[in-house]
């Protein structure tokens, strides 16, 4: 049964504690476009859907690039920075630091900052089909993207879970929902310049 997303308060948690080592330069400041960077445009169209709280995991390198670089943007859209002290534990730790970090019990959605080129339309496309013990992923061609939505029931079971360096395992326990999209966009994974260069190219 849908639900009513314009009723419907929601968080992000968006993953940018990566070390970027194949791209050599952070990924949440690469340009997105003329204007944001990949950090921004995420947050813009999280923002445009009506985001009730925003999430963002960094390792200590890239906050203070961060600070360096001063975005004012991200700072005016009330975004909680939380720092992954051992981010060299994986993934999984990030999402864990981040999900912990959220202050309401909501649905959620995790979003890694190296995929700054999906519809905006996908995150509303998701909210219709949030229920209880499970997550949402969007699909093109039969394969699976980013964002994907996590109900609220999987918070604490996330936070309580033991360490573990693969989500798509803990994810196995819990009822997934493919929803059909088309935005190719999803499936994008930008980890090398050579990536980067022909993704923004064809963006701007």
């Amino acid at each position: 049964m849908g639900i009513n997303t314009n009723k419907i308060n929601f968080g992000v948690v968006i993953l940018a504690a990566g070390f970027s080592r194949r791209m050599n330069y952070p990924k949440p400041f690469l340009p997105a476009n003329e204007t944001k960077c990949y950090l921004e445009e995420i947050i813009s169209k999280f923002v445009k859907k009506g985001v009730s709280e925003i999430v963002i995991v960094m390792n200590s390198s890239n906050y203070q690039t961060y600070k360096r670089l001063g975005f004012k943007f991200i700072e005016t859209q009330a975004a909680t920075i939380i720092i992954n002290s051992s981010p060299e534990n994986g993934r999984f730790s990030s999402i864990q630091a981040g999900v912990s970090a959220l202050e309401t019990d909501t649905p959620f959605f995790i979003q890694n900052v190296d995929n700054p080129y999906f519809l905006s339309q996908v995150i509303a496309d998701l909210l219709h089909y949030s229920q209880a013990e499970s997550f949402v992923v969007p699909t093109f061609n039969s394969k699976g993207g980013h964002p994907i939505l996590l109900h609220n029931s999987l918070k604490d079971k996330i936070i309580n879970t033991a360490y573990s360096s693969n989500f798509k395992v803990f994810l196995t326990g819990f009822l997934r929902i493919n929803v059909p999209v088309s935005d190719a966009a999803i499936l994008y994974n930008i980890n090398t310049k050579e990536a980067h260069d022909e993704y923004y190219n064809c963006n701007n």
